[in-house]
C-alpha cells in the first residue's frame, strides 16, 4: 500500500460508489459493523450511512487507494460472463489492493 499522510483517505476498507442497489447497501452496511469503512459517492445519506465525498476525481481516487487497506468493487451487472469494471485497472494502478465481488 503506497502511504498517505492524509487522515481524510484513511481507512480499513474503502467502497467508490453509490448505495443504488439494496444487496450493495445491506453488504456495506455489514461491513460497517465489522470495519472501518467509509464511501465514497453520492447518495449514502439517503440509507442512514454516510459519505465521505459527493464526487470522486482522479486525485481523489489515487488518495483513498494509497489510504485504504482494501478497495471493495461491485460490479453493476453480475450476470455478464468475464466482464469486470474499469475501475480495476483504476485500483490496481493506484497500488489499492481490491476485492471485489
Amino acid at each position: 500500500m503506497t502511504e498517505t499522510y492524509d487522515k481524510f483517505y484513511q481507512s480499513d476498507i474503502a467502497f467508490i460508489g453509490k448505495f443504488n442497489t439494496s444487496e450493495r447497501t445491506e453488504c456495506m452496511r455489514e461491513v460497517a459493523k465489522h470495519f472501518d469503512l467509509k464511501l465514497w459517492s453520492e447518495g449514502w445519506e439517503k440509507v442512514g450511512m454516510k459519505s465521505m465525498m459527493k464526487n470522486v476525481y482522479a486525485p481523489e481516487y489515487r488518495k483513498i487507494c494509497a489510504g485504504a487497506k482494501i478497495i471493495l468493487g461491485w460490479n453493476v451487472d453480475p450476470t455478464i460472463d468475464l466482464y469486470f469494471s474499469n475501475r480495476t485497472w483504476y485500483t490496481l494502478g493506484c497500488g489499492g489492493f481490491l476485492l471485489t465481488a
